[in-house]
C-alpha cells in the first residue's frame, strides 16, 4: 500500500485547475505530456529530470521530529536540489550519520536561509507547492524551442551542482562499496 503523506500531489493538483493562470499551466503541461497522474513521481517532470537527484540514502536527513513520518522527505530534497528559484546545500554531521539541507530563498529583497529541520508544516506543504509549480511551469515552456535549450542547460547545471556535492557520498559509488569490503575484511582478522 501506498504511503499516505501531509502533501497531496493529487489533491494539490486538483486545488490548481480551479486557479486560472495555474490551470493554464498544468493543461499546456498536459497537451505536452498527457493527463496529469495521481502520483507525482509518475510525471515525465520526475521521471526525465527530478529523478536524477539521487537522494543520500547512506545518510539520514534531519527533519523536524514531529514530522518524520508526515512528508516524502526525498522526494523534497530533490525538488530542492532541481529547483531554478531557490539555492540549497547540504552539510554532513560531525559524526557522519545524518545531513542537514539548508534552503536559500529571496523573500522581500532578502536572503533567507532556513534549515530544513526548523521549517513548519505549512512551510512545507509551500514548499512542495512552489517546487512543484515551478516545475510544471518549466516542462510546459520547454514545448517552445526558444526556451528549452535554456531549460534544458540550467537542469544539466542543477544535476552537475548535486552531483559534485554528493560525490562520495551516494551508495552507488565505490568507494563506500571498497570500504564497507575492507573494513570487513579487518573485522575478520
Amino acid at each position: 500500500m501506498k504511503k499516505t503523506y501531509l502533501f497531496s500531489f493529487e489533491g494539490f493538483i486538483n486545488e490548481q485547475r480551479f486557479i486560472p493562470e495555474k490551470k493554464e499551466h498544468i493543461e499546456d503541461y498536459e497537451k505536452i505530456y498527457g493527463p496529469m497522474p495521481d502520483d507525482f513521481k509518475e510525471t515525465d517532470i520526475y521521471k526525465q529530470y527530478v529523478s536524477k537527484f539521487k537522494p543520500l540514502k547512506r545518510f539520514k536527513l534531519i527533519v523536524p521530529n514531529e514530522l518524520e513520518s508526515d512528508y516524502d522527505w526525498e522526494l523534497l530534497e530533490q525538488l530542492a536540489a532541481a529547483s531554478f528559484s531557490s539555492d540549497y546545500w547540504l552539510e554532513l554531521s560531525e559524526d557522519n550519520t545524518s545531513y542537514q539541507l539548508f534552503l536559500s530563498v529571496k523573500s522581500g529583497g532578502k536572503q533567507v536561509v532556513k534549515k530544513v529541520e526548523e521549517l513548519w508544516s505549512f512551510q512545507i506543504n509551500r514548499l512542495f507547492e512552489i517546487y512543484i509549480n515551478e516545475q510544471i511551469n518549466l516542462f510546459a515552456l520547454m514545448d517552445d524551442e526558444d526556451e528549452s535549450d535554456a531549460v534544458h542547460a540550467e537542469q544539466e547545471t542543477k544535476i552537475k551542482k548535486y552531483s559534485l556535492q554528493t560525490a562520495g557520498l551516494t551508495d552507488d559509488d565505490h568507494f563506500f562499496t571498497e570500504l564497507d569490503e575492507k573494513l570487513g575484511e579487518i573485522t575478520k582478522l
